[in-house]
């Protein structure tokens, strides 16, 4: 539960509007920092890219053909065509608004801004609306955050297992009764455990071995929510 799952950062830079190359990766390395302190405990998730080039544009692409979640980031007009190409085949695409007041340091706010990269978000983001594939608008801080948690969450769901003791009684309509849609919707697999099995497995294990899962179970868990005896 403490594994972290990559997210590529795609900040979007036209030489026409950056045109001086040590300028332009500056401000990338800057707003990389920025992006990591927001972050905060999910900041070795992120892995960034300048796109400023068709060539690095091609790269992005292929990078994200591994089907990993993605943010795009403008900072100037005139890279819609690559913002498009590198979101093909993202399941999950967030963009990252940071022109707006109080998300970037003053000074990369100003510079986004006065390069056009408004026009160039809003662009993007009506286009995939119309293509029924949109990305999520991400316009503070918070959402930030609550998009990188929301990503995890959803990663580590996908990857549990569940164990599923005994079965729903008969009488209960509302209910799913098969683990294979579960794995189906959510990638999550779910293990049915026949309850005088588990019964079984109790009375024959001894009182010391589970003193020992139990502590170790607590001393790897981050937070307990309540204890049911």
């Amino acid at each position: 539960l403490k594994k972290l799952w990559p997210v590529d950062v795609f900040l979007f830079a036209s030489p026409v509007y950056w045109p001086d190359e040590t300028e332009r990766k500056q401000v990338f390395r800057k707003i990389c920092d920025e992006l990591d302190w927001v972050a905060g405990p999910f900041r070795e998730c992120l892995v960034h890219h300048l796109v400023d080039s068709d060539e690095s544009a091609r790269e992005a692409a292929l990078a994200a053909a591994d089907g990993r979640a993605a943010i795009h980031v403008a900072l100037s007009g005139g890279v819609q065509p690559w913002m498009l190409q590198v979101a093909e085949g993202r399941a999950h695409l967030g963009l990252l608004n940071g022109y707006l007041p109080g998300f970037f340091s003053d000074e990369v706010t100003h510079a986004v801004m006065h390069r056009n990269a408004h026009p160039a978000s809003t662009d993007f983001h009506a286009h995939m609306l119309t293509e029924a594939n949109p990305s999520r608008w991400i316009d503070s801080r918070e959402g930030f955050a609550a998009w990188l948690s929301g990503w995890q969450g959803a990663q580590r769901l996908k990857h549990a297992r569940i164990l599923k003791i005994g079965e729903t009684e008969p009488w209960v309509i509302n209910s799913c009764r098969s683990p294979e849609r579960f794995e189906e919707k959510w990638g999550t697999r779910v293990i049915p455990v026949d309850r005088d099995d588990l019964y079984t497995a109790i009375q024959s294990s001894h009182p010391d071995r589970g003193l020992e899962l139990t502590t170790d179970w607590v001393e790897r868990s981050g937070s307990m929510a309540g204890v049911v005896t």
